[in-house]
């Protein structure tokens, strides 16, 4: 299919140039053209489901270390530096439990709970949008989200292009100019 285009030699923008019936038929050639449309936004064939796979001892290992120790206890009562330091004694159970949890296709109910504790902004305190909520889950799912995320990541790292950057790990504003 040939397209006939008009060059512009001034700073006139193409809705004054070509007229808007012109530009919509123009445009709509164009995208019936394209034998994908969503080759710009996926890099190869996308595989045909994606699903969580068990994880192993070294990566708990590795997600604790990445664990903030600074942050509060969970209603669970255990503290983010207890499982840190004992993360060699801990990894094998926490294990088992990540991957019972993957094969039933099942999120313990108890990590889902949260403390919420209302935090202070600014100006008055007794106006309570003044407030925002802070929400305190449990350390082990933290680990676990982690973990699910770096499957999610590296599944859609795979198939998006290179000109995808929101969500993706080392992406952003920049990258994505650059590209």
């Amino acid at each position: 299919m040939l397209f006939s285009f008009q060059v512009l030699t001034s700073c006139q923008g193409p809705f004054q140039s070509l007229d808007m019936v012109n530009f919509l038929i123009l445009a709509q050639q164009i995208a019936h053209s394209l034998s994908d449309p969503w080759s710009v936004v996926m890099r190869r064939h996308a595989p045909e489901q994606f699903s969580f796979h068990h994880t192993n001892m070294v990566l708990v290992e590795e997600m604790r270390k990445h664990m903030n120790t600074r942050k509060a206890c969970g209603y669970d009562k255990l503290p983010p530096r207890l499982i840190k330091d004992s993360a060699s004694a801990v990894a094998k159970p926490l294990t088992v439990l990540f991957n019972c949890s993957i094969d039933q296709s099942r999120y313990p109910a108890s990590w889902k709970m949260g403390q919420i504790t209302p935090l202070f902004r600014k100006d008055d305190e007794l106006n309570k949008a003044n407030y925002r909520p802070v929400t305190v889950l449990p350390a082990l799912n933290n680990i676990f989200e982690r973990l699910l995320a770096t499957q999610l990541g590296d599944f859609y790292s795979s198939i998006l292009s290179d000109y995808i950057s929101s969500y993706r790990k080392f992406h952003g504003c920049e990258t994505s100019c650059y590209s």
